[in-house]
């Protein structure tokens, strides 16, 4: 389910952070959905235990995801993708105000964002 670049300069924990806030955000994870165990993700990423549990432990922090004891983690409620869209926006808004920064010109922006939504493939 997990990629993790070893060679990155990310974390592993937040490697495995983002990349469940991004199955959440682009529907491949839903409310309820049960999250791998932090073992076999472990075992599968030869990564340590301890490193998934850091991940899963801030998500549930966050309030994306919620454990049950004995059971396993699962996707809390349809708010955590509201949310995971929400700090997408924000940091679009980010770029945006840098790229206003170099003088690239709203039209161009628009030009690009609306040739990105004609394509047919997610990248």
């Amino acid at each position: 389910m997990f990629i993790i670049n070893m060679q990155s300069k990310i974390p592993a924990y937040i490697q495995i952070k983002n990349q469940i806030t991004e199955f959440i955000s682009i529907g491949v994870l839903s409310k309820d959905d049960q999250l791998p165990s932090v073992r076999s993700v472990a075992k599968e990423q030869g990564i340590n235990p301890n490193t998934v549990a850091k991940a899963y432990k801030e998500l549930e922090d966050e309030g994306i995801i919620y454990t049950l004891k004995g059971k396993g983690c699962f996707v809390s409620l349809d708010e955590g993708a509201s949310q995971i869209k929400d700090e997408k926006l924000a940091s679009f808004k980010n770029t945006i105000l840098e790229m206003k920064k170099h003088h690239i010109s709203k039209s161009a922006l628009i030009k690009e964002v609306e040739a990105i939504y004609k394509e047919d493939t997610l990248s």
